[in-house]
């Protein structure tokens, strides 16, 4: 298990609400992803595994009509290897390095801008923050964060509990 990992958005927002929405199961993977990412956060408490939330990500997550910083922040604190990190210096550098070699992939629209500009500041962050892994089920996050040499799990990809991963 690596020694400093990062949680995206959507991760962010399963810690709050168990009941966050989440990409919908493919076909045959089996479990809950509620199995899936209990069994995570105990692994990587055991592992003894740092976990970054980006201040951005952060920021998103609250941006839920429904999400309170009342409720999210305590569960932050609560935990005791999670750091939230802030888009300092640094990141504002490498996200000026990365945001100059990709600017073409942009969408037309403002809401694809907005939505690539945080996924690069996230990058940045977990560049920063030296992250091997990134825990987001944003698609184009898991595909920009592995060009950028580090692992990306979705949701479904997270392993079960052993006794929920044996055949039925």
């Amino acid at each position: 298990m690596p020694g400093r990992v990062l949680f995206d958005t959507n991760f962010l927002s399963a810690l709050a609400d168990r009941d966050a929405p989440v990409r919908a199961r493919p076909a045959g993977v089996g479990g809950t992803v509620e199995a899936r990412f209990s069994h995570l956060l105990l692994e990587l408490d055991l592992a003894q595994v740092e976990v970054i939330v980006p201040a951005p990500a952060l920021a998103e997550a609250l941006c839920r009509s429904d999400a309170s910083p009342n409720a999210v922040l305590p569960l932050l604190e609560d935990m005791s290897r999670v750091r939230i990190a802030a888009f300092d210096e640094r990141a504002a550098i490498e996200f000026g390095e990365m945001f100059r070699g990709r600017t073409g992939e942009t969408g037309p629209t403002t809401t694809g801008k907005v939505k690539f500009k945080f996924d690069l500041m996230i990058l940045a962050i977990a560049k920063v923050e030296a992250v091997s892994t990134i825990y987001t089920d944003d698609e184009e996050l898991q595909r920009r964060a592995r060009a950028a040499g580090m692992k990306a799990v979705g949701f479904w990809e997270l392993d079960l509990p052993r006794q929920q991963s044996l055949p039925v």
